[in-house]
């Protein structure tokens, strides 16, 4: 198995919805991110698949590093073992 985590810092169909709302409810959007926000600090996700085992790679910011580490966990996954990349995008909201 092999995961790469689209890595926003935001649960962003949450996000999208609370935005709604609010408008809806003319709240002020500027509140969207409280609840959403997954940032500050980050969560070490690559370290938790370390921990359980994966072959993990990440936080990957820079977009030149993306297709070595994919390489590296094809790797691992040929040889039956999962592998986890987490790949940071643009953070939104």
């Amino acid at each position: 198995m092999l995961v790469v985590l689209n890595n926003s810092h935001a649960s962003s169909n949450d996000w999208e919805h609370s935005i709604t709302v609010m408008r809806h409810c003319d709240t002020p959007v500027g509140h969207g991110s409280i609840g959403m926000d997954i940032m500050g600090p980050a969560p070490g996700f690559a370290g938790v698949a370390r921990f359980v085992g994966w072959h993990a790679e990440g936080r990957i910011e820079n977009p030149a590093d993306i297709a070595p580490a994919l390489k590296r966990a094809i790797a691992r996954v040929d040889v039956a073992k999962p592998a986890f990349i987490d790949v940071i995008t643009q953070h939104t909201g």
